[in-house]
């Protein structure tokens, strides 16, 4: 009798397996989403920027410049989420919808004094220039809180800006964010658009996100924000430390829209 329940035991675990094994959990979200989608972002951002070189009896030049950057596309694209938490797309562009418009605003010159000749000095050549704009989203790098959604603005083509009617790097928060004044072909601004991943994935078919963004601020402590109320911004000695802004004022200001709007089901 022994003998025939452990030839039936072994039979039965031939036949049925050992039993269940352990399950696995079911993926919150699919690994990959893809669908089309509608992307509108219009604005820009100004720089403000003056410099007072003037010497007695020296070569020296003062300046305000106004650096003004301007988007307006609106176009498809392919949004792409991949494990529910990093949103990336493909670029909608339009030729001529990035626009650098620098312009000086006042411009004085110092020089040698008499007898001493004066020596001819190099006025900026601020231009206004038109190229094929880009926009697209990007993972938002900042790794704190829920994975989140940045905006990118590009120029894709035109000249570049003479080189006294650049701005120099513009610091800003929050992280991950850069004021480009797109000065440059393949220049590219960034702006974080503090919507979550998950804000992306489950939007629905005709459905809309928008986002106002502001900016505003001096060029070494820029602030990217939404609202009417501009963040404290700390202009102590101490805080500033050492600039590269130094020798320069300069400020920036702008304000941004962003919509993004789903168009299909998409696919898995």
């Amino acid at each position: 009798m022994k003998l025939r329940l452990g030839l039936f035991a072994i039979f039965s675990i031939i036949l049925f397996g050992a039993g269940p094994g352990p399950v696995q959990a079911k993926p919150k979200y699919a690994p990959y989403v893809e669908y089309g989608a509608k992307v509108h972002v219009a604005g820009g951002i100004t720089i403000t920027k003056s410099r007072d070189g003037l010497q007695d009896c020296q070569p020296g030049q003062l300046w305000d410049m106004e650096l003004a950057s301007d988007i307006a596309i609106t176009g498809k694209v392919k949004v792409k989420v991949l494990n529910g938490k990093t949103v990336s797309s493909t670029f909608a562009t339009k030729a001529g919808a990035a626009e650098s418009n620098n312009s000086m605003t006042a411009y004085q010159e110092s020089n040698y004094c008499p007898p001493e000749d004066p020596v001819e000095l190099d006025k900026p050549d601020c231009r206004s220039i038109k190229g094929t704009g880009a926009v697209g989203l990007s993972p938002d790098p900042r790794r704190k809180g829920a994975p989140r959604v940045s905006v990118s603005v590009g120029r894709t083509s035109g000249d570049t800006q003479d080189l006294k009617c650049m701005v120099l790097p513009i610091n800003s928060t929050p992280a991950g964010s850069d004021l480009n004044p797109l000065d440059t072909p393949y220049s590219t601004m960034k702006l974080p658009l503090d919507i979550t991943a998950k804000q992306i994935l489950r939007l629905g078919v005709k459905k809309k996100l928008i986002r106002v963004l502001n900016v505003g601020g001096p060029c070494d402590r820029a602030v990217v924000y939404r609202g009417k109320k501009v963040p404290f911004i700390d202009d102590s000695p101490f805080a500033l430390g050492t600039s590269i802004y130094d020798h320069d004022t300069c400020e920036v200001d702008g304000t941004i829209n962003v919509e993004i709007k789903r168009l299909t089901r998409g696919r898995n």
